[in-house]
């Protein structure tokens, strides 16, 4: 009877055992439809992540084409519009990039559109790019003394050749950012929409931000406007401040600037021209060239006066381009085309600034 008894339970918990069997297959079965679920949002997600990561990865090669094949369009914006893309700068850029690191910090995720946030350590070029303004004025100013003046390539192979030998020893200066990428779905792939003046500074190291300035240098070493500094020469001054005594005297972190005398001379064309010489100290903690601080601009009859090269060479015409060291003054020269004998109006500013003082004289010619 026992035996029976023990036989009668182990067939009630076998059943029991299978009763339950289908529902636990059930709830496995939809735990596993839910993660999988779960699974391919989270894989959704991390789409958008993985093309913005696969970007700055190009970015940190600065790989052009490989970088526009993750961008709407190929349209990597003002690097092209500013050709910075030319293979010229390829060996500095690259050498710039390799110091960029990147995190992906966030994501803004709806469906077929999404919004990557991206911090970002890069070089800063600022002091970099300073320098080599500075070598690229210095060398186009002789080479238009000596040999006339040079096309837009020889000005772009010679800032190249600056860049690149500056790319062989450059500092640890870094700088970090934070920048949104928008993302959208197209044909199945995720794509960047839109690659900001923030990234272009990224991976240019802050070099855009100069595009202006080496443009308006080209301009001037092209021309032989003014004293080779960027500035509006086609435009009328701001008025000088009611403190202004009609003497060029001026001072500002860079430099102290005081007229000393004017001298009349011939150019190689056999013209008329005027040389000013004023005294240039260096304020900065170090070496600095006139050429590079000083925006002096010599106005007769309403018009700009055009960069003379005398016949006659002196020290002084030298010390326009040569490094001053910190805390010295030295006499420095420019000259200017004359049309004729009339009064010059002679205006001075700081190149490089957005510091708008204009100090003035009026130069009144008497002939020799």
């Amino acid at each position: 009877m026992k035996k029976t008894t023990e036989i009668s339970e182990n067939t009630e918990t076998l059943k029991k055992k299978k009763s339950r069997a289908p529902i636990l297959v059930l709830i496995i079965l939809l735990l596993i439809a839910g993660l999988s679920g779960a699974g391919y949002y989270i894989y959704l997600r991390e789409q958008p992540k993985k093309e913005v990561s696969r970007f700055l990865d190009y970015a940190q090669a600065f790989n052009v084409d490989g970088m526009a094949s993750c961008v709407k369009n190929q349209d990597l914006g003002d690097l092209e519009n500013n050709r910075l893309n030319v293979d010229s700068y390829q060996t500095f850029f690259q050498a710039v990039n390799e110091k960029m690191s990147y995190e992906i910090t966030g994501l803004d995720f709806k469906n077929t559109s999404a919004t990557v946030t991206a911090k970002i350590t890069y070089f800063d070029g600022t002091e970099t790019y300073k320098e080599a303004i500075s070598e690229f004025f210095r060398s186009g100013m002789q080479q238009l003394f000596t040999g006339g003046d040079m096309t837009p390539a020889q000005n772009e192979e010679l800032l190249s050749e600056i860049l690149t030998e500056k790319a062989k020893d450059l500092p640890d200066t870094l700088t970090t950012t934070t920048i949104k990428y928008p993302c959208e779905k197209e044909n199945g792939n995720w794509i960047i929409t839109e690659v900001n003046e923030d990234t272009i500074n990224v991976i240019t190291a802050n070099f855009g931000a100069f595009t202006t300035e080496l443009e308006e240098s080209e301009e001037n070493l092209n021309s032989l406007e003014s004293d080779g500094t960027a500035g509006d020469s086609g435009t009328e001054s701001s008025d000088p401040s009611s403190s202004d005594d009609g003497v060029l005297n001026y001072t500002c972190d860079n430099f102290t600037l005081v007229y000393d005398r004017y001298e009349l001379s011939e150019d190689y064309s056999g013209n008329q021209c005027l040389l000013v010489y004023y005294n240039y100290t260096n304020n900065s903690d170090e070496a600095s060239q006139p050429m590079v601080n000083v925006s002096l601009r010599a106005m007769q009859n309403g018009e700009t006066c055009s960069a003379a090269f005398p016949v006659d060479h002196n020290t002084e015409m030298d010390n326009y381009m040569a490094e001053i060291p910190a805390g010295e003054t030295v006499s420095v020269c420019q000259s200017f085309e004359l049309k004729d004998t009339s009064d010059v109006t002679m205006e001075l500013s700081e190149a490089y600034s957005f510091n708008e003082d204009v100090d003035t004289q009026i130069i009144q010619i008497a002939e020799q």
